[in-house]
């Protein structure tokens, strides 16, 4: 069976706005980061558990892992789940995001 990243209208929208924000000062460095994101993915859908699994309450987030995106942007990580035929790409989002605040909105913490 084929494998498939499905790639969220989220995911998507966060993968252009950090590309817009590296270009500002790098075009080459933008330019890396989408390399290494679709490295990545390419790697993620050949090992979808080796990611760190999440507990969020919704349960549609069941089963959400992260990953890195590099050693070179170790501050930005893929959230996704793994899905019969590939993974499922639901974020793209740098560390300093309040992760639990963006997938559970009760979240105290």
């Amino acid at each position: 069976m084929a494998q498939h990243i499905y790639r969220s209208p989220q995911s998507r929208d966060d993968i252009l706005d950090y590309y817009l924000h590296l270009a500002e000062d790098n075009t080459a460095i933008a330019e890396a980061f989408i390399v290494a994101v679709d490295e990545r993915l390419d790697a993620l859908l050949d090992q979808p558990k080796m990611g760190v699994e999440l507990t969020f309450r919704p349960s549609e987030l069941h089963g959400m892992r992260m990953f890195r995106v590099s050693a070179q942007f170790d501050r930005y990580f893929v959230f996704y789940k793994p899905v019969s035929d590939g993974i499922q790409v639901v974020r793209v989002l740098h560390r300093a995001r309040h992760i639990a605040a963006l997938f559970d909105p009760d979240s105290s913490s």
